[in-house]
């Protein structure tokens, strides 16, 4: 048949688009394999074939095909394989971050709740270290972990009973993911006012700073995330109680009494 100058060029097939869908298959396919843990993050695999469905996708969007491109084979199956590639590795990453905020979040109301329990039976005194609260049961050793730092659990000596007070708590001062700074802290019933105690902060993480947000506990065995904009606010009014009580002020740099820097090794 004659050629008469309007025939259409032939619709190519984007490679680097079918490249994008290939990976994000790949991606499916792992996902659905592989044994998932609440306690873990996506297999290494996945991140790589999300990553690779990125890239390929992005270069189909970059390096189109000189021919007219198929009406789906090309730029439009190249995002859609993007944004499934990346939603697909996000999701479970997103959720795995929540689980563990839960958790740190949990831990730390056990720790405060056990500090304001302990100060109840004990004419209003908090514990004067965290040792005391582990011995006594309140608290156990998972509870000085927290969860969203990626640490190994902290572990403790099989005859841990046996340690002397005052090296055991040494030894959760420097290995605790938490740190206690209530060991000065006398609640006296009706003569302190229970606003000071909603006010001053007993339990941080190590990392803490002021100005970064962050999970507090409070006297009261209250926890409350301080966004970065008020952390420096509430330990201000933190100081403020802490001088009413006649006690020294806090600041999330000093470490409490036989306190050494926290051992990233968890050794000991």
């Amino acid at each position: 048949m004659a050629d008469n100058g309007t025939s259409q060029p032939s619709r190519a097939m984007n490679w680097l688009s079918v490249a994008a869908v290939l990976c994000l298959l790949g991606e499916i396919v792992l996902l659905s394999t592989s044994a998932r843990s609440a306690a873990a993050p996506p297999p290494v695999g996945v991140l790589a074939l999300a990553l690779l469905t990125l890239f390929f996708g992005a270069g189909s969007l970059v390096f189109p095909p000189a021919a007219k491109p198929h009406w789906f084979c090309g730029r439009s199956m190249a995002v859609l394989a993007m944004t499934a590639g990346m939603v697909l590795f996000s999701v479970p990453s997103i959720e795995l971050h929540k689980k563990l905020e839960q958790a740190q979040f949990r831990h730390m109301r056990q720790l405060a709740a056990a500090c304001l329990a302990y100060a109840r039976s004990h004419a209003g005194r908090f514990p004067p270290n965290l040792a005391v609260l582990l011995e006594e049961g309140k608290i156990t050793a998972t509870t000085l972990d927290d969860p969203t730092n990626a640490l190994a659990p902290l572990k403790l000596p099989a005859d841990w009973r046996k340690i002397r007070p005052a090296q055991l708590s040494a030894l959760l001062n420097k290995n605790s993911d938490f740190r206690y700074v209530g060991a000065d802290l006398h609640w006296a019933g009706a003569k302190t006012p229970p606003r000071l105690l909603r006010r001053i902060i007993i339990i941080f993480t190590n990392n803490q700073e002021a100005y970064n947000g962050g999970p507090i506990g409070l006297a009261d065995g209250r926890v409350v995330y301080f966004t970065r904009g008020k952390m420096d606010r509430a330990l201000r009014r933190c100081n403020e109680a802490r001088k009413k009580l006649g006690l020294p002020p806090l600041s999330f740099d000093a470490a409490p009494a036989h306190a050494g820097p926290p051992d990233k090794s968890r050794s000991g």
